[in-house]
């Protein structure tokens, strides 16, 4: 949920799977039920309840659960909570990945608070309380300083800046080319000569982007295009299948299946 009047959002739901995508906003998943594999740049972590991930601006991410599991995702444009640009300025967490052990060697007051930051702001967001957006910042700022204040912390370099802003510019490269021609019959090599690399170097690289080989992410990508069909128009299962690049309806039917867990349904 959004209001037209603050640059955030909240909301508390159930799994779900993210393709690899990037942004300026910072976003903050903590699991509250089952578990999350989560990928943030050239890393990738099975997340448990309790635990949560904050992506930075303009970090690469990708998120996949089981229909079982449940989360509180944040969403804030830097801006908020007073960057301009990204957030945080000048350093980098040591991992984006808050995992248990992480949390053992925090003030227990600490990790007590962030918690029920964590689970107040939806509510904040929903009840729409008076001065709700004011309190709303107020959190925000709190929760982001604990976290800068006693999550480890390296600086940027260089070498790492540059290999996410390659990264960045390969991954927009390949969407944009997917978002052209996703209705064709596309491959790697494809795309490999797109960018002037062998389809070999492609494959390592899309694999540590994305989390996935290039036919489980097209694959992933088709189905979007499909589903988002299937809720908002009245084309049959037969002609979304085809209108989004599968060669035939079996195929759709077990691929649609396979990643949502449920046969496609008008």
């Amino acid at each position: 949920m959004q209001h037209s009047q603050i640059p955030f959002r909240a909301r508390s739901e159930g799994g779900f799977r993210i393709l690899a995508h990037w942004h300026n906003e910072i976003e903050i998943l903590y699991v509250t039920k089952g578990k999350y594999s989560i990928g943030v740049n050239d890393e990738c972590k099975e997340i448990i309840e309790g635990e949560f991930v904050i992506v930075c601006s303009d970090d690469i991410h990708y998120f996949d659960a089981t229909v079982a599991s449940t989360h509180i995702i944040l969403i804030i444009r830097p801006d908020l909570i007073g960057t301009l640009g990204g957030w945080p300025k000048d350093v980098r967490f040591e991992t984006p990945f808050i995992t248990s052990d992480i949390l053992k060697k925090m003030p227990p007051a600490t990790v007590d608070r962030a918690y029920a930051i964590l689970e107040t702001l939806p509510v904040e967001l929903e009840k729409k309380d008076p001065q709700y957006e004011n309190y709303i910042r107020g959190l925000l700022f709190e929760l982001t300083s604990l976290m800068l204040r006693h999550l480890p912390t390296v600086p940027i370099k260089n070498k790492v800046r540059n290999r996410q802003i390659s990264n960045t510019r390969t991954l927009q490269t390949i969407l944009e080319f997917l978002e052209s021609n996703y209705t064709n019959d596309i491959n790697l090599e494809d795309i490999a000569k797109l960018l002037h690399i062998s389809p070999f170097h492609l494959a390592r690289v899309f694999r540590g982007i994305t989390g996935m080989n290039f036919k489980t992410f097209i694959n992933n990508f088709r189905i979007e295009k499909a589903d988002h069909l299937l809720q908002n128009t009245t084309d049959s299962i037969t002609k979304i299948a085809f209108s989004c690049g599968f060669g035939s309806v079996r195929t759709f039917n077990r691929v649609y299946k396979s990643n949502k867990g449920h046969p496609p349904s008008k």
